[in-house]
């Protein structure tokens, strides 16, 4: 699950990075979410990857401030890389993978639940492994959308278990303790 989720992460918000001219790598994840950071960091740090978390509070030009994880070295490159290329995702992975893209780049609106995402690649990914848990998602041009209405959100975030509980408590309501307290193994 933590390894999916990073990945899931990654795809929606990282960055990865090669500088051929200073033979460097680099990882970064910037999101607007502090818990979304947290919990990444509590993965990073059980999975033993060699992130040396520095977060950085960067300010953007919206009024949103980012916090940064960056590391700059191969082997975190390689780590996270290794996560997003995953070649046989167990069902605990992709779950962990549909939590992350879903923190990253998933909205609910009403009753309607879109994970948008630019890259055809990730959204087929995506909608592939949503299959995988019995989840129906069509493709639109820019994002993948949920069928099923409330029942299949409520289905989602009780599979998935994704991080952010102000998107939980658009649907669920305030008592949504029940899904976010599980302990991820």
């Amino acid at each position: 699950y933590m390894k999916g989720y990073i990945a899931g992460l990654f795809e929606g918000d990282g960055s990865l990075g090669y500088y051929p001219k200073k033979r460097s790598y680099m990882v970064r994840l910037a999101l607007v979410d502090k818990e979304l950071i947290e919990r990444a960091l509590e993965f990073i740090q059980r999975l033993g990857y060699n992130i040396r978390p520095k977060i950085r509070i960067h300010k953007s030009n919206s009024r949103k401030h980012l916090f940064k994880i960056e590391a700059w070295n191969k082997r975190a490159y390689n780590e996270i890389l290794d996560a997003v290329n995953e070649e046989n995702p167990s069902e605990d992975y992709i779950k962990g993978y549909l939590a992350g893209i879903f923190d990253a780049e998933g909205s609910l609106d009403r009753m309607t639940l879109r994970i948008a995402q630019y890259d055809e690649g990730i959204r087929k990914k995506i909608k592939l492994f949503a299959e995988r848990l019995g989840f129906n998602f069509i493709t639109e041009e820019r994002a993948v959308r949920l069928l099923g209405g409330k029942k299949e959100i409520i289905r989602f975030f009780a599979t998935v278990n994704p991080t952010l509980q102000r998107r939980k408590e658009k649907i669920l309501g305030t008592s949504v303790s029940i899904l976010s307290n599980s302990t991820i193994e």
